[in-house]
């Protein structure tokens, strides 16, 4: 017995549409992948204008916009592109642009846009540590969340390519554009290499978003030498203005305490050493107004009479 398919043309009544076929054989539940088939149609059929887009080529690419970027053309197809962001759906529109004349892009590198504009066609595009940050810029600023969460995926399976030397700059990222999943990988890598950050020689060189990152965990290990470390930091961005400043009676303590301001009402007093708040209170004490001293006093339990 030979293997029949079913012809539509054999009768109204199909044999898998009557009842007494169920009768004779109970019915299965059957996984359809009618809806996997029409989307797989529909991504080959984005893949071939991908392919267009790729190409360049003005004779057979059908292309209705132009971008300069850097002093370079790129054409594209306006429906994908203001399909996909109303920031350039505006941008696109008679009432912001020259018509014929190409659209100039002056916040993005050729080579991210040209990536930004691959994401939009095809659903991926070309990302490394290195771009990406730039890659996030673009989505950020186009209003394309789907980039965002495609570069979020992205850092996520390349987190092992984080270290002492780069952490920094991802974790601007974070505070940027608030990553929760990758936010969260950040504060754990902080924190698992606390004494590691905060001893490094070029500590006292980071800038003032990037000492920010420490702020970001919520336990500290050691809030004493995290103090010191920021002490140093702030006695170096003083000692450097000092260098290029004009006055002759240039204020070396005033400089300090206005670039440890800000890390004032964040650091845990109440989590340090007994005999370390004592010694901060004797030594550093032109840091803190005396308002601050007696807040600092109370949190050691150290008698006001101590420290005037």
């Amino acid at each position: 017995m030979s293997w029949e398919h079913y012809n539509s043309s054999d009768s109204d009544a199909t044999w898998y549409d009557s009842d007494d076929i169920y009768e004779r054989y109970p019915r299965r539940k059957v996984k359809t992948t009618k809806k996997k088939t029409a989307e797989n149609y529909v991504y080959k059929m984005q893949i071939k204008k991908f392919e267009f887009f790729k190409s360049q080529n003005l004779e057979n690419g059908h292309f209705d916009v132009v971008f300069e970027i850097d002093g370079k053309l790129l054409y594209a197809h306006k429906y994908d592109l203001v399909s996909a962001s109303e920031t350039l759906n505006a941008m696109l529109s008679d009432r912001w642009r020259i018509k014929n004349e190409p659209v100039k892009i002056e916040s993005f590198t050729y080579k991210i846009f040209y990536q930004f504009c691959c994401f939009i066609y095809c659903g991926e595009c070309q990302l490394n540590m290195k771009t990406v940050a730039k890659i996030v810029d673009a989505s950020e600023f186009f209003g394309f969340e789907f980039l965002k969460n495609y570069c979020e995926d992205f850092l996520m399976e390349n987190k092992k390519n984080i270290n002492e030397k780069n952490i920094y700059e991802f974790c601007e990222l974070v505070q940027k554009y608030k990553f929760k999943r990758f936010g969260g990988y950040i504060c754990d890598t902080i924190h698992r290499n606390f004494y590691i950050l905060i001893r490094d020689k070029d500590f006292v060189s980071l800038s003032k978003s990037q000492i920010e990152c420490f702020f970001m965990i919520d336990y500290r290990k050691n809030e004493e030498e995290f103090f010191e470390a920021l002490y140093k930091w702030s006695e170096n961005q003083a000692m450097i203005k000092k260098s290029v400043s004009i006055e002759e009676n240039f204020d070396l303590e005033e400089a300090i305490k206005n670039e440890f301001n800000d890390f004032k009402p964040r650091i845990r007093f109440d989590d340090m050493d007994y005999d370390y708040g004592i010694e901060i209170i004797a030594t550093k004490s032109f840091l803190f107004s005396s308002s601050e001293l007696k807040k600092i006093a109370s949190d050691f339990d150290v008698c006001e009479s101590d420290f005037e």
